[in-house]
């Protein structure tokens, strides 16, 4: 159906299989997100992500704890993706268990390993590209949703291309797109999408430009 359906038979394909289910965990979901950002916030008060931060012992625990906890439930997840053991109708539901655990110990190895590695200066120079498209996050993540419609709906290359192939398309998206933040946030306070945000959330317009007050 991908393959040759129009982006508007996709849409209408998707909202009973996907959005309608989807919206249905939404009570689940924002309990999870709600209690991350409390931990961001807390994390922020004692001083976590401190260059000096006398919590290193801890998270260096943490980055342990969760490296041998992902380790098999992404195992398991994969086992399961291929097939491998056969669960039945409990398959979904687990698939959905690991994924959602997984998921929570990996965010947490992935910000313990960030704040291990940015303690080094060089490390802070490697990954400060990175730092850009995230200032960005909500356009970039609206414009790579775009360019992968064009790319394999509006050039035709939806089932056509390898996993190479696929993942070298992805990988060249997001270079791009570090290219393009470095170059936007030169210029200007905020990425467009989420200059929009902010004026919304405030009830004006914000300054765009760096120089503006």
């Amino acid at each position: 159906m991908y393959e040759h359906a129009s982006y508007v038979d996709w849409v209408s394909y998707r909202l009973p299989t996907e959005i309608i289910p989807l919206t249905l965990e939404l009570p689940l979901v924002i309990i999870t997100v709600l209690a991350m950002f409390l931990f961001g916030l807390y994390a922020g008060k004692v001083g976590i992500f401190q260059h000096n931060s006398p919590h290193l012992p801890k998270i260096k625990k943490i980055w342990l704890t969760t490296l041998l906890l992902s380790i098999p439930l992404v195992g398991f997840l994969a086992i399961m993706k291929v097939e491998l053991i056969d669960l039945g109708v409990y398959r979904e539901n687990a698939v959905f268990l690991f994924t959602s655990l997984s998921g929570l110990t990996l965010c947490f190895f992935y910000m313990s390993s960030l704040t291990l590695l940015l303690r080094k200066k060089h490390w802070q120079k490697l990954l400060r590209p990175f730092g850009f498209t995230g200032q960005m996050a909500l356009t970039n993540y609206i414009l790579q949703t775009v360019i992968s419609i064009f790319i394999f709906l509006g050039l035709d290359f939806f089932g056509k291309v390898i996993l190479l192939t696929g993942t070298l398309i992805c990988l060249s998206i997001y270079i791009v797109q570090v290219i393009f933040s470095y170059v936007w946030l030169k210029n200007f306070r905020f990425g467009p999408l989420e200059w929009l945000w902010r004026s919304l959330t405030y009830g004006y317009f914000q300054p765009m430009k760096k120089e503006e007050k």
